[in-house]
């Protein structure tokens, strides 16, 4: 079981530690690692306004991190990440299911995008998502689940 907290301010350090543990695997192998510039990506994901910006809390201590917004009619998964412990136990899983199952009731799609380095991409098109562009040049594939109708 989880549960979602709003992000907050002090929630700062947690995720800029838990975005550099998931990107930098995807990262450093295309264009090396710059800390500095990935500081600030992390920055910027802080400063953007989603409609959905949470920790994901597991027994009571910080989990994980989603963010979404609605983009053209659509809902657009930003960020899903799991601390490196909770990978793998099905909780990353659960809340997938329950925002495409939120957008499924409203009739609405869900799109996402990930590394092409990334073996999350697996894990996406087992939910269901279909990889609907590879853009070399940013190195990500664009994925989209669309409910049944």
């Amino acid at each position: 079981m989880y549960a979602l907290r709003i992000f907050r301010a002090e929630d700062k350090d947690f995720w800029v530690a838990l975005h550099h543990e998931a990107y930098r695997p995807r990262v450093e192998p295309i264009w090396g690692w710059d800390v500095a510039l990935q500081r600030n990506f992390a920055q910027t994901e802080i400063d953007t306004r989603y409609d959905g910006q949470f920790v994901i809390v597991v027994d009571g201590g910080d989990a994980g991190y989603l963010s979404y917004a609605w983009k053209n009619d659509e809902l657009y998964v930003s960020n899903i990440i799991m601390r490196h412990e909770w990978r793998g136990k099905g909780i990353g899983e659960r809340v997938m299911r329950d925002l495409m199952g939120w957008a499924a009731r409203l009739g609405k799609n869900v799109f996402l995008r990930t590394f092409e380095n990334n073996p999350a991409k697996a894990f996406y098109e087992r939910l269901g998502f279909v990889v609907y562009e590879h853009n070399a040049s940013d190195h990500h594939y664009y994925l989209r689940w669309c409910p049944p109708r």
